[in-house]
């Protein structure tokens, strides 16, 4: 009789066969010496194992509220209708346009 192999095992067997990259394999032979160890250290025959993985976090992307502060201002009419013709239906052209326009206004102050 054999004995029935563990959920860490099926689970390494499953991936080990499915013709992936070596990375798994590599993966699970680390997770299972780490087993190995910490079953044999603790005198556990526990099918579950912690295995300890660095993995990266990934930065998010800061929300458009959080980079951006709302200004209500009036433009006159023969702007605003420069501005309608020129920007329709470009989602954020219009912040765009004015964070630039404001950006070269200041550069151009401070010389």
């Amino acid at each position: 009789m054999s004995a029935k192999p563990s959920k860490l095992e099926e689970i390494q067997q499953k991936v080990r066969s499915g013709g992936g990259s070596g990375v798994h394999g590599e993966f699970l032979s680390s997770a299972a010496e780490q087993s190995t160890s910490t079953s044999a250290e603790n005198g556990n025959d526990s099918e579950y194992v912690s295995v300890n993985v660095d993995v990266p976090v990934r930065k998010r992307k800061p929300k458009f509220e959080d980079t951006h502060r709302r200004k209500t201002f009036w433009i006159a009419n023969d702007i605003a209708d420069m501005v309608d013709e020129e920007i329709r239906n470009d989602r954020g052209a219009m912040t765009q346009v004015i964070n630039a326009l404001l950006r070269e206004y200041f550069a151009k102050r401070k010389q």
